[in-house]
């Protein structure tokens, strides 16, 4: 069961805040890489996507000032298709053939088109980090960059119907945005 409250971020955090121990920003040392790596989730709930995966992140920080960094993650997982999740003029594409089909008998009393689809998506991203370590209390900080998203869908059709409408959608078996 997917939990999706926009409260447990809030709590997590207001638990991780309280329960870690004090700290000055205004640090003597900083050090020169920085790398992260863990646990990535993408949810699109307009779409009924739901990704888990990995991230990955790496930095290099010539002066105390400023560094350069890249973020990287994968992740993937599952969603059905439905004509409502297409563009307008792929719905009405769609909707004309499969009134053709029902006027010539070959659709099913009651057919639903659902295309179960696996996604696959990566994101990438890279910037500067601009600090400001005068406060003793905190560091302000500044994060431009700039980024791309790559996503691979590949639909598995479970009938004739969806198997042929999915073919034509995606002659290659898989759609590469």
């Amino acid at each position: 069961m997917r939990f999706r409250s926009a409260f447990v971020p809030m709590i997590l955090f207001f638990l991780a805040l309280l329960l870690s121990p004090r700290a000055r920003a205004q640090q003597e040392y900083v050090t020169r890489f920085d790398a992260f790596a863990g646990y990535a989730f993408l949810d699109s709930p307009g779409i009924g996507l739901f990704e888990n995966g990995f991230h990955f992140q790496a930095g290099i920080r010539p002066k105390t000032w400023y560094s350069l960094g890249f973020d990287y993650s994968i992740a993937a997982g599952d969603l059905t298709l439905t004509p409502n999740l297409l563009t307008t003029a792929l719905r009405q594409q769609l909707g004309a053939q499969l009134t053709q089909l029902a006027a010539a008998g070959l659709l099913p009393p009651g057919f639903t088109l659902a295309v179960p689809t696996h996604s696959r998506t990566q994101t990438f991203a890279a910037g500067p980090q601009l600090s400001y370590r005068r406060f003793t209390k905190f560091t302000l900080f500044v994060r431009p960059s700039f980024g791309a998203i790559h996503e691979v869908a590949t639909p598995h059709p479970r009938d004739p119907i969806s198997a042929a409408i999915a073919q034509q959608l995606a002659p290659s078996g898989q759609v590469t945005d």
